[in-house]
């Protein structure tokens, strides 16, 4: 990481580098190599740091974002499929404003947790509980999820203030509003509904 970058932006924005998001990084990046002759002596250096902080979830001080969900990672606003592959890799955290849906706005996805009787939440628990269904529908999980939040309906009877409860006859999934008592729209979990096939109980 070049040091007469970081220098370059800390002697640009002043002590507003304290702490900072990645996506934040980026806005004032962009206005920096807009407005500043000097900026663009480091234009591919100021690009090649602002990838390398939004990959790992840094700040500018090299200082993670962590929130109740392990590192938050903000540079997947309303690009569901790519935050999707990104948590599969980094297996933990959270990419907020992944998904977008008009009647709930943003949702976070999260890697979440499941144990091994498959309780759980998250991505996780939607890859080791519910994965091989969602092939047999021909799908991936990373098409599967930003598909079903488009097109789901609510269904009010199982719904309540603090969960919402989607589907339609092939498939459900459940947003949380709320985390801890924060304010929070996360995705819980999305699955196949269609009905299986009763096992045979040979004579």
């Amino acid at each position: 990481m070049p040091c007469d970058c970081l220098d370059l932006l800390i002697k640009y924005y002043g002590v507003k580098l304290e702490k900072i998001s990645p996506k934040d990084i980026e806005e004032m990046i962009l206005e920096m190599l807009q407005t500043s002759i000097d900026a663009n002596i480091y234009k591919k250096e100021v690009y090649e740091l602002v990838q390398e902080y939004c990959n790992e979830g840094l700040g500018i001080m090299g200082i993670k974002e962590i929130g109740e969900f392990g590192t938050i990672y903000c540079q997947f606003e309303k690009e569901p499929k790519k935050a999707i592959k990104h948590l599969m890799k980094v297996k933990e955290g959270e990419c907020i404003n992944a998904l977008y849906r008009n009647d709930i706005g943003f949702i976070d996805i999260v890697w979440g947790e499941n144990d091994k009787n498959n309780k759980g939440f998250g991505l996780k628990h939607i890859i080791e509980k519910h994965g091989k269904e969602i092939k047999q529908l021909g799908f991936e999980v990373e098409d599967f999820i930003p598909i079903v939040v488009q097109f789901g309906n609510l269904n009010e009877k199982e719904s309540d203030k603090c969960r919402k409860v989607y589907e339609s006859k092939m498939f459900r999934f459940i947003v949380e509003s709320k985390y801890k008592n924060s304010k929070k729209n996360w995705l819980l979990t999305a699955f196949d509904l269609r009905k299986k096939p009763p096992k045979f109980s040979g004579g």
